[in-house]
């Protein structure tokens, strides 16, 4: 199944899908404001992609981002490390999951998840301290 995008005017703007076709006169505008926070090449593509477009724009975009000093920066950044997975609990209740949730009608809950069974304990807290907590989960 092909999903071609249309073409369509709503309140003077053409739109290609969802997205508002930029004219020549204002694409370096748009290109300045896209810029502006200085995130790289690979955000602002993004960003652009959700709201606008023209012929050319990943270009436009990639040339803005090589001649930006912080957009270098961050294109150089160290990347966060991958997550690692928890070992699998051999027994229910060897691992568990503690947090709070809340406020719900003024209340807030120490929400206490067995890592192995995922099964939920749940209580209603007055205060929300480590010593309230630890007083909970003896």
């Amino acid at each position: 199944m092909s999903r071609r995008m249309e073409l369509s005017i709503q309140s003077s703007c053409l739109l290609w899908g969802r997205r508002v076709i930029i004219p020549p006169p204002l694409r370096s505008q748009m290109l300045e404001q896209l810029h502006s926070g200085h995130c790289g090449i690979v955000r602002m593509k993004e960003i652009a992609r959700s709201y606008f477009w023209w012929p050319g724009l990943d270009s436009a975009i990639e040339e803005k981002a090589k001649t930006c000093m912080s957009c270098q920066g961050v294109r150089n950044a160290h990347q966060w490390a991958p997550l690692h997975p928890q070992d699998w609990p051999e027994n229910p209740w060897q691992s568990i999951h503690v947090d709070f949730a809340g406020p719900l009608d003024e209340s807030m809950f120490l929400v206490v998840v067995d890592a192995h069974s995922k099964w939920p304990e749940v209580s209603i807290m007055q205060s929300t301290t480590a010593e309230s907590a630890i007083q909970k989960l003896l």
